[in-house]
Formats: C-alpha cells, structure tokens, sequence
C-alpha cells in the first residue's frame, strides 16, 4: 500500500539523455534538401532558384520562414452555396396523432427521449394538443431529420407522421409555445 497498483511504479521517471538523438548520414543536421531537388539549403542561404520562384513567399535569412498563401476565398464561396441550399430546403412538421393506448407521461417521456430539442414542459402542451384536437405538431425541420423523429415516435409505439410545412423556411408552425 505505498500507492503503487500491481507492478505499475507511480514514480516518475528519469529522462533518458541522449537516447533520441538522431544521426545523419551526411554530417549536416542543419541542412535540408529543398522539396524536389538534390542540393542541400543550409540555413540562411534561401530555397529560391529565380527571381519569380516562390511567388507568395518571403524570403529571410535565419529562420527560413515561408508564408504560404492561399486563393481567395474558394472555400467561402462553397460554403455559402451549401448554406443556401440548406436555407431553401423546405421545412416539415413532425406530427404526433391521438391513441387512446398509452398514458400521457409515456408520451411525454417518449417525446422528450426522441426529440432532444423539446422540453418536458413542451412536450406536455403538445400531448394535450394531440389529445384535446386528434394531432398536434412536435417539431418542425428538415425533411430528413423529420423522418428520424417520426420514426423514432413510431418504434416506441405511438402514432406518428411528417408533412409539409407551408409556412417555408422561417415561417411559423413551432407546434403552440
């Protein structure tokens, strides 16, 4: 009991000097061979051949720091027209239909557990919709994500549907708050 587990020591341990130190064939641990050609570049000689070569590059002595630009803006451009069609993809309710079979907190419950975006106090409201007007709305989203949802509803036994959202994208249709 010395706070030792089994055969693992929980001291720590001596650094080891020298072992990883790593050799080279030609002597010249400071050199590097320029990416694509034969000839070493020690340090603070440069990797440029022309005057042109390496345009977005600064060149240094020293450190040998190369600033590398990108053009501009390809990756924002992509992403804005995934945006877009995201934000034109039309919305879905996701329905949840009166039964006479199961107790009002095992569809509370259930929604709660399927829909992680609704609250039980939400869920509340939305069950007494379905059983007071026959179909109440549990969430609005996107078409495949109201899929999911709705069949999450229907495994645990409770009757479940989607359909459109005429309201569009944005628009109302949040199922009572």
């Amino acid at each position: 009991g010395r706070g030792s587990y089994g055969a693992v020591s929980l001291r720590p341990r001596k650094p080891v000097v020298g072992a990883l130190r790593m050799a080279r064939e030609d002597g010249g641990s400071d050199k590097i061979k320029q990416p694509g050609q034969g000839r070493p570049v020690g340090p603070g000689q440069g990797g440029g051949v022309g005057p042109n070569e390496g345009a977005g590059e600064q060149e240094r002595g020293g450190a040998g720091v190369a600033v590398l630009t990108k053009p501009p803006d390809l990756d924002k451009a992509m992403d804005l027209d995934k945006k877009e069609a995201v934000d034109k993809e039309p919305i879905w309710k996701v329905l949840l239909h009166n039964d006479d079979v199961h107790t009002f907190d095992y569809v509370i419950d259930t929604i709660v557990a399927v829909v992680r975006t609704v609250t039980r106090k939400k869920a509340h409201r939305i069950t007494m919709e379905a059983h007071k007007s026959g179909m109440a709305v549990v969430t609005t989203t996107w078409k495949q994500l109201a899929r999911e949802y709705s069949l999450g509803l229907q495994k645990a036994g409770l009757t479940s549907s989607i359909a459109p959202d005429k309201a569009g994208p944005g628009g109302g249709g949040g199922g009572g708050g």
